[in-house]
């Protein structure tokens, strides 16, 4: 178990098309915390939103169309 508590985290990044549907499988990422993978995904956001999780939370979403980073906090 000890193992698995020391496991650098795995971020799950879903981009999505312009209709609002998932593109395809999730991408994997290996990050050491939430803002290295908040940056990732600004290198790979591209004109398109992507989602990035880990686990069951929701990180972030980046949206290009309005120019902005979603946090779970946005869409309360």
């Amino acid at each position: 178990m000890a193992d698995r508590e020391s496991a650098v985290p795995v971020y799950r990044f879903y981009i999505f098309e312009k209709d609002g549907h998932v593109a395809g499988p999730p991408t994997f990422y290996e990050l050491p915390d939430d803002d290295a993978a908040l940056t990732e995904a600004k290198k790979v956001l591209g004109d398109r939103t992507i989602e990035i999780r880990r686990g069951n939370r929701l990180i972030g979403r980046f949206d290009p169309q309005h120019h902005r980073a979603l946090s779970p906090k946005n869409f309360l």
